[in-house]
């Protein structure tokens, strides 16, 4: 198998496939831009999440070789790895991984390489729990070790995550965003193993020109009622659902789901900003749609040791996403 390569720019994690639709300024140009980069739906409890990527592999439809994109800017070490931290990417942020790189228009999948974390070193994928510069390290690994399809193979000390839906790279302009959810993705050590991991299924593949995004805020009065009268106590978070969903039936990411109860598709961490007194959010790369919102003031007890305490305080229904636009939705009491 021959693979070949092109060059890329920038830098990234975090992952939500995101890819613009055509942009062409006319004529029948046979290639397109092809443009990568990466962003987080938030967690708590850790202070840190880096991933460190060593391949982005284009997976052409038509049979033709597969395209090897080389990271060329951002932080990249001696080896031409990339390192992300991918809390610093949250809401609409991205981190880019490639920008403009010129490809055959066509149809393709990806696979993109994260290399495994190793105890105590910083220049692989890692976690840091508690304070940011005395916490614990962690190493950090993407779930299983399957190959990369049409000949790429696997790669020693590196998950892959391969995204298997076909999307396309048209004429013009083509930006893409692999979305990852931590909070519903990112596992602590358990049992014998002493390293996080990442779950495949939370890091989604996004068409960047096909989403939208939500923002809001969240009352003071709401936080302080939701969390008994003590605001510093709260973990706030406004969890995302698809369709019309009552309150009642809004359940966090780690539940066990019975009758019409209904699993998040992400999530926001509510931020809370000393200088105006007030909380806000942002959600995004969400499908065009209508979604429900619910707000929770204890997102930290959405861990299965924690279920019976976990609980979606207030919610709000109809919130309609359209492509490209950012929808405002604020919660009052």
């Amino acid at each position: 198998m021959k693979l070949l390569k092109y060059s890329v720019i920038s830098l990234g994690l975090a992952i939500a496939l995101t890819g613009c639709g055509s942009d062409s300024d006319g004529g029948n140009s046979t290639t397109g831009k092809f443009s990568l980069g990466v962003s987080d739906a938030p967690i708590d409890d850790v202070s840190s999440v880096t991933a460190v990527y060593n391949r982005a592999v284009l997976l052409p439809q038509d049979g033709s070789d597969p395209i090897e994109l080389d990271f060329t800017t951002g932080d990249i070490d001696e080896n031409g790895n990339v390192s992300v931290e991918l809390l610093d990417y949250q809401g609409a942020s991205i981190a880019p991984l490639v920008t403009d790189v010129e490809v055959p228009a066509g149809d393709y999948k990806l696979c993109l390489f994260v290399l495994d974390g190793v105890e105590q070193d910083e220049r692989y994928s890692h976690v840091i729990e508690g304070e940011l510069e005395t916490g614990p390290h962690y190493p950090l690994q993407v779930q299983g070790d399957g190959a990369c399809p049409q000949g790429v193979g696997k790669e020693d000390g590196a998950g892959v995550l391969y995204f298997n839906k076909t999307f396309s790279v048209n004429n013009g302009n083509n930006d893409f965003v692999a979305e990852f959810d931590l909070r519903r993705g990112l596992k602590a050590p358990v049992g014998n193993k002493d390293y996080y991991t990442i779950q495949r299924t939370s890091v989604q593949l996004i068409n960047e020109v096909e989403s939208g995004h939500i923002s809001g805020t969240v009352d003071v009065n709401l936080v302080s009622t939701c969390a008994g009268g003590n605001p510093d106590d709260a973990v706030s978070a406004v969890y995302v659902y698809s369709g019309t969903v009552a309150l009642e039936n809004m359940k966090g990411f780690n539940d066990e789901f019975v009758d019409n109860q209904v699993a998040p598709t992400t999530s926001a961490n509510v931020i809370f900003d000393q200088d105006t007194n007030t909380y806000s959010y942002e959600v995004g790369f969400l499908g065009a749609g209508i979604y429900s919102l619910g707000y929770s003031c204890n997102a930290d007890d959405d861990v299965e040791n924690s279920l019976e305490d976990f609980l979606i305080y207030q919610a709000q229904q109809n919130i309609s996403v359209v492509k490209n636009e950012t929808t405002e939705a604020n919660f009052t009491e």
